[in-house]
C-alpha cells in the first residue's frame, strides 16, 4: 500500500519545494521573450516596463543556473577535497566510499548494467561496520533484489490505479544504510520523475514494504 508524509503524523517543519533548472530556464526563456517583445511596443509606457520585467526575469533566472552550476562543479571539489583530508576509504566490494562529515555517512555508488546506483552509509569517522557488512551483502545480491523490486512494484500499481503508471514507472537509484541499531534494514530510494516526488521503501528481514512517496 502506498503511503504519503500527509499519512503521517506532522513533523514540526515543513520541507520547501525548491525551483529546478528546468523551471529557470523557462523562466529565462519568458524573460527573453519579453525582452523581444518589448523592441516592439512604440509607446514607451509599454515598452520599458515589458523590458525592465524581461531584464528582472532574465538576471533572476540567469543566476539561479548558474548557482546551481556551480553547485554541481563543487561535488567533485569536494570529493577531492576528501581524499586530501583523508576522508576516503577503499572497500574491495564497496569500491571507494567518500565522507560527508555534514551528513555523518559515507557516500559510494556501484554499478548494475548500464546505470550507476549511489549508496550512503552512516557512519562518523567509519563508515559504521554492521551497515558496511549489510551493504556488502545487499551489493553481492543486487540483482536478484532489482528483481524483486520490480516484482513488489508491480503489485502496489495493480493495487493504486491512479498511481500505477507511476509506480510502474520507478527505477532505484540509490540504497540508503541509516541506522546500525537496525542493520538488516535499507532504505531504497527511486529516480525522481516529472513530478519530482520522492519514492522510497524499505527491504528487511527478506521483505520489501512501505512504498511511500513526499
Amino acid at each position: 500500500m502506498v503511503t504519503t508524509t500527509e499519512d503521517e503524523p506532522a513533523a514540526p517543519e515543513t520541507q520547501e519545494t525548491l525551483p529546478t533548472v528546468r523551471d529557470a530556464s523557462i523562466g529565462l526563456a519568458i524573460g527573453l521573450g519579453l525582452l523581444y517583445l518589448g523592441t516592439w511596443f512604440s509607446s514607451w509606457w509599454l515598452r520599458w516596463p515589458t523590458i525592465g520585467l524581461g531584464v528582472l526575469f532574465v538576471l533572476v533566472m540567469a543566476g539561479y543556473i548558474i548557482a546551481e552550476g556551480w553547485q554541481r562543479l563543487l561535488n567533485p571539489a569536494r570529493r577531492m577535497a576528501s581524499r586530501v583530508r583523508g576522508h576516503v576509504r577503499t572497500d574491495p566490494q564497496l569500491g571507494t566510499l567518500f565522507r560527508d562529515v555534514k551528513a555523518e555517512a559515507w557516500e559510494g555508488a556501484f554499478g548494475s548494467g548500464n546505470k550507476s546506483i549511489r549508496l550512503l552509509i552512516a557512519g562518523k569517522d567509519e563508515p559504521a561496520p554492521a551497515l558496511a557488512a549489510r551493504a556488502r551483502e545487499v551489493v553481492a545480491e543486487f540483482p536478484a533484489l532489482e528483481r524483486r523490486v520490480d516484482a513488489y512494484l508491480a503489485r502496489e500499481a495493480a493495487e493504486d490505479a491512479e498511481l500505477a503508471s507511476e509506480i510502474a514507472a520507478l527505477r532505484i537509484s540509490a540504497l540508503r544504510f541509516n541506522f546500525p541499531e537496525r542493520a538488516d534494514e535499507v532504505e531504497i530510494v527511486f529516480e525522481m520523475g516529472p513530478d519530482e516526488k520522492y519514492w522510497t521503501c524499505l527491504y528487511g528481514g527478506g521483505e520489501l514494504k512501505d512504498l511511500t512517496f513526499d
